[in-house]
């Protein structure tokens, strides 16, 4: 055998052995950009890396853009969901890229992606999903000259208790075909599969606005609105989090003043839901404030079993 050959073939074969270990998320990556997409497991999740691997100029989160993660508030077993991941603000509008992906409270991936063909290209895809792991879409080939791109998530018929996340690493890259001079954003937004809503967020001085919680599945569960000025999560235990903070001396003092806040505790009915209402004085100097709320639900032993999403009210 002509050993030139040999070495070229020996070459060859490594070159195509390396390429499969980076397209299936091996510890081989590419010298290029991923113009294309890339690999599994560089969302920003928990456990999981984000761009600035490859893309190492600046630290994550240092540019000005601003990225956005778009989806509904709360999520509907069995349900198509339409999820959103955008960026305004980047240095270079025609060259950017993106990686989601979502964790149940359990830190698992559950459900599906689909591929969304929208107009006016209904022909061109401009997201995928991983080939070699499910549970990551982005951006595709003819994907990378946008700054926001549309996708499905299809929720599973049963969900672990507590809501779901969407983790998104996006790229804000110079257009230069390398991985230098890029900004790297990492993101997060979650989806509840309780809800707490009102017909307005506005209400007026003097009025009485309702407060719908619902709980799918939890009839029977104890239940808690809270109402606080600050709007700051607060950790419940494990994946769950009151969406507001209890602790500022608000929502004692809501609890303790049933005139203006009405019905905010109590047990879940049959319907897995409840009405709550708050009375607003007719006091001028409130006007302007904005009050926030979210629900929680427990069991007889006062263990978290759901959380709702946040809802804020205007005074006006």
């Amino acid at each position: 055998m002509n050993s030139s050959l040999g070495r070229s073939g020996a070459l060859a074969g490594a070159a195509l052995f390396s390429f499969a270990l980076a397209a299936a998320g091996g510890g081989v990556r590419p010298l290029t950009a991923n113009s294309a997409g890339p690999l599994p497991g560089y969302s920003g999740a928990p456990g999981d890396s984000d761009c600035t691997a490859c893309h190492t100029t600046n630290p994550v989160n240092s540019g000005s853009a601003t990225p956005t993660i778009t989806a509904p508030s709360v999520v509907t077993p069995g349900s198509a969901h339409v999820v959103g991941v955008s960026i305004t603000g980047n240095q270079n509008p025609a060259k950017n890229g993106f990686e989601i992906t979502l964790r149940d409270a359990a830190g698992s991936f559950v459900g599906s992606w689909t591929t969304l063909m929208l107009p006016p290209l209904f022909n061109a895809a401009k997201t995928q999903t991983h080939p070699f792991n499910a549970g990551y879409h982005e951006h595709s080939a003819s994907g990378n000259t946008l700054s926001a791109w549309t996708m499905q998530w299809n929720a599973p018929t049963t969900l672990a208790p507590g809501p779901v996340t969407l983790y998104a690493a996006v790229n804000d890259a110079d257009g230069d075909a390398s991985a230098s001079g890029d900004f790297i954003y990492v993101l997060s937004k979650k989806m509840f599969q309780a809800s707490l809503t009102s017909p307005s967020s506005t209400w007026g001085l003097g009025a009485l606005a309702s407060l719908v919680f619902s709980a799918p599945g939890r009839a029977g569960d104890y239940y808690f609105i809270a109402p606080s000025e600050d709007p700051t999560p607060f950790p419940l235990g494990g994946a769950m989090e009151l969406q507001v903070n209890p602790l500022t001396g608000f929502t004692a003092y809501a609890l303790s003043t049933p005139t203006f806040f009405i019905n905010l505790t109590g047990v879940l009915g049959s319907t897995d839901s409840a009405t709550g209402y708050v009375y607003v004085p007719p006091v001028p100097a409130l006007s302007g404030l904005s009050l926030h709320f979210a629900g929680v639900t427990t069991n007889a032993t006062a263990v978290p079993t759901e959380v709702s999403n946040r809802f804020t009210a205007l005074f006006q």
